[in-house]
């Protein structure tokens, strides 16, 4: 609520809720007085979870696209009418699902024609060079495929400042 307030936020994602709704005061107050629209993705078993929400003064939700590790909403800013893309990302841990996982990122972001913001807790649960692997138990495997979903798609990583770990 603060950060909604003092940031003057336009949408919120919260990952890894492991809840399929939210009671209507509690997301009021997580609104900070705004006018949110909230979407809610429901957990897989007991992981995963999302909540989302957008500023219904500044920008209107034209699509939704949901699957099971992805969310991705098709946007337009009312200030300008500028459309664009917000993918949402939950990055599963368990290794036989990143497969799943990485494949449904490519078919959500393959042939967009809007600008998209990517992103997503934890890196996505995959690193991208060993550097930031705090042992030296390290899988070139992950790395690998990741970055080269990273090059396809055009993206660009922004880099982290002012702390070492997004949670």
């Amino acid at each position: 609520s603060e950060l909604v307030r003092e940031q003057k936020l336009d949408f919120v994602a919260i990952i890894e809720t492991g809840r399929s709704s939210f009671a209507t005061p509690f997301l009021n107050l997580l609104a900070a007085g705004s006018d949110f629209v909230w979407y809610c993705i429901p957990p897989h078993g007991r992981s995963g979870g999302m909540l989302l929400g957008f500023n219904n003064a500044t920008l209107t939700v034209q699509e939704v696209v949901s699957g099971d590790f992805c969310v991705k909403l098709h946007l337009r800013t009312k200030l300008d009418g500028f459309s664009w893309g917000l993918v949402v990302v939950y990055g599963v841990a368990q290794d036989n699902k990143k497969p799943e996982f990485l494949a449904e990122l490519v078919r959500i972001c393959e042939g967009e024609t809007v600008p998209m913001l990517v992103g997503g807790g934890r890196d996505f649960n995959i690193i991208r060079r060993q550097e930031e692997k705090n042992n030296d138990n390290f899988n070139a495997r992950w790395p690998t495929i990741f970055n080269a979903i990273i090059v396809s798609l055009s993206l660009k990583d922004l880099e982290l400042s002012g702390r070492q770990y997004t949670w």
